[in-house]
């Protein structure tokens, strides 16, 4: 039975941790899947990291137009010029919504699913921001990095 797990806040030491690959699809990677895929459903959100919920592994859930589910140690292989912009949230940092202008309108994704067999899946537009929002977290950025220092209160 998945649980709904605490969100981690974005002042918290763990959302600047460069998250580690996870070695082997386990039971304990299938239950975090679950827990997290639960935490962001419940939260109304589109994506969540596992370093958000606590946990310093490369693991992110989608709930986009083009792709829902978990990608294990994703990865971006291309990358479009062209920028999307669109208004990202994020549960870690509640209360702020802006579009960073940083984001690639379509990518190319590999990452291994839930049976441990390497996929690779193209998306575009509002998918692409959400999957490249939670990869920024795996790496230890958080999207109000994207704000110049005046915004983000320095």
């Amino acid at each position: 039975m998945a649980k709904i797990l605490k969100i981690y806040n974005h002042q918290d030491p763990i959302l600047r941790t460069k998250c580690r690959d996870i070695a082997h699809v386990e039971s304990w990677v299938l239950g975090l899947a679950d827990d997290m895929w639960m935490t962001m459903l419940v939260s109304k959100a589109v994506g969540l990291a596992a370093n958000q919920v606590g946990m310093d592994y490369r693991m992110i859930t989608i709930n986009g137009p083009q792709f829902q589910g978990p990608m294990i140690n994703p990865t971006i292989e291309e990358r479009s010029k062209e920028v999307y912009h669109f208004g990202e949230a994020c549960l870690s940092v509640p209360g702020y919504q802006f579009d960073t202008g940083k984001r690639s309108k379509n990518i190319t994704v590999s990452y291994f699913d839930l049976a441990g067999k390497r996929q690779t899946t193209q998306v575009n537009d509002m998918t692409s921001v959400i999957v490249q929002h939670e990869m920024d977290h795996l790496n230890g950025v958080v999207f109000t990095d994207y704000l110049d220092g005046r915004l983000r209160g320095k």
